[in-house]
């Protein structure tokens, strides 16, 4: 597009406002039959209609763009609760719009200059880090309620400041600690894949941070899937070399300070969850990892073609209603539950962009490594249709647009995208 004579690059500017709306997740610009309306609402569609108007039309892509529009209202006739059935539909039709005409391009423009990207998102994560590390000192040392309330009445809702363990948890600008340490975690995935050439102290003490700061959520979800990326990652190293050390050093000693001066229950809290609560009814560790199971089970008794609706978890019958939670409180199984066997068409297609393109050899960890965190952060999430949720699946996928082997036109540029992706200089 050109404005002025000048060219500008709308498809840049949409893919920051996307990484910048992952600190914006708790903002809302204002309210439509009860939901709430967010920054990243407003680029996803914003960006879908430039990409329409403004590219050629592939006509392919419409009836794609159609036909998953049509597979929700299969089980229309059954749903009780229209509005709420509406108001799902609308992001859902946002995210398909989105992934049909907008991502295609936003990929393409990505792969041109990564590490400036990479940037922008670091930088976006420095600065919720460091407000999640200053909330959590004033809020236990001088019982200041830092960040409570911060953006008034454009604010999604209050943000969880619960104390677990005696302590309040950390959660920056984020609408709870939880969401929160899952955008870290996503945040340690991509670095860590970037710190596989020449790591230097400053991209180790930002890993650290990221570290440190996830563990001041309190969140067990957030620190089980951190703990499975660091160990992924530590299989994966071939060559260890003095700045690993070092990093590993730093990572040890901070840990031990930390656990020496916090008590850390909540550990041993989330060990009892895992493999005692879950069987154990109306216990949290019950409700998110065995209702949900029984919740997919009754689904595809009852409904397995098309699932309960969207909205409507709950809503159609008591089945899979078990203890005080009327959802699945797990993405991957909430999939299952809403569009029941027609959900294997979105999994095909995640699993698609992990391992479904053509890639270098060289990326195969990088992939598997940013599947896992994906995988985890759907697993500990209850919403599998709020945008919020697709941002961290987007910022992914553009990432892995950048190792596919169709960019690989010669070596030399093969070699420009790696430094683009695993340079020294992408923090």
């Amino acid at each position: 597009m050109r404005i002025n004579g000048k060219k500008i690059n709308v498809e840049a500017i949409f893919i920051v406002l996307i990484i910048i709306s992952l600190a914006l997740e708790n903002f809302r610009l204002f309210t439509i039959l009860g939901a709430s309306f967010k920054p990243i609402h407003a680029i996803s569609a914003f960006a879908v209609v430039y990409c329409f108007l403004f590219h050629a039309i592939d006509v392919k892509k419409i009836m794609w763009t159609i036909a998953f529009l049509a597979i929700p209202l299969a089980p229309l006739y059954r749903i009780n609760d229209k509005m709420e059935f509406f108001k799902t539909y609308v992001i859902y039709a946002i995210i398909v719009a989105f992934v049909c005409f907008a991502l295609p391009h936003l990929k393409s423009t990505f792969c041109e200059n990564p590490r400036m990207y990479l940037r922008v998102f670091n930088a976006v994560i420095t600065v919720i880090c460091l407000l999640g590390i200053v909330q959590f000192v004033l809020m236990n040392a001088f019982g200041i309620m830092f960040l409570e309330g911060i953006f008034g009445a454009f604010q999604f809702h209050f943000s969880a400041t619960t104390m677990q363990s005696g302590f309040y948890r950390a959660y920056s600008l984020f609408h709870e600690p939880s969401y929160f340490g899952w955008v870290l975690d996503l945040a340690l995935a991509i670095n860590l894949v970037s710190l596989k050439k020449k790591p230097e102290p400053r991209k180790i003490l930002f890993i650290v941070m990221l570290i440190i700061t996830t563990i001041l959520t309190i969140s067990s979800s957030a620190l089980w899937i951190m703990a499975i990326i660091l160990v992924a990652y530590l299989f994966s190293i071939r060559k260890i070399n003095i700045n690993m050390i070092f990093g590993a050093l730093i990572v040890i000693g901070a840990l031990v300070i930390i656990v020496a001066i916090v008590d850390f229950s909540f550990i041993t809290s989330s060990m009892t969850r895992l493999f005692r609560e879950i069987n154990t009814e109306n216990t949290s560790g019950y409700e998110r990892i065995t209702t949900p199971i029984e919740y997919v089970k009754a689904t595809m008794q009852h409904y397995p073609l098309f699932g309960r609706g969207m909205g409507q978890e709950g809503e159609i019958d008591k089945v899979g209603m078990i203890g005080m939670y009327t959802a699945s409180n797990n993405s991957v199984f909430g999939a299952v539950v809403i569009f029941g066997l027609s959900s294997i068409a979105y999994y095909m297609w995640l699993i698609k962009q992990f391992f479904g393109t053509r890639f270098s050899k060289e990326t195969r960890f990088s992939r598997i490594l940013l599947f896992g965190a994906i995988a985890g952060m759907y697993f500990a999430t209850g919403a599998f249709l709020a945008f919020d949720t697709f941002i961290f699946t987007t910022i992914v996928i553009l990432i892995l647009a950048t190792m596919e082997e169709k960019n690989k036109k010669t070596d030399e540029e093969q070699e420009t995208i790696d430094e683009n992706i695993n340079s020294d200089s992408v923090l």
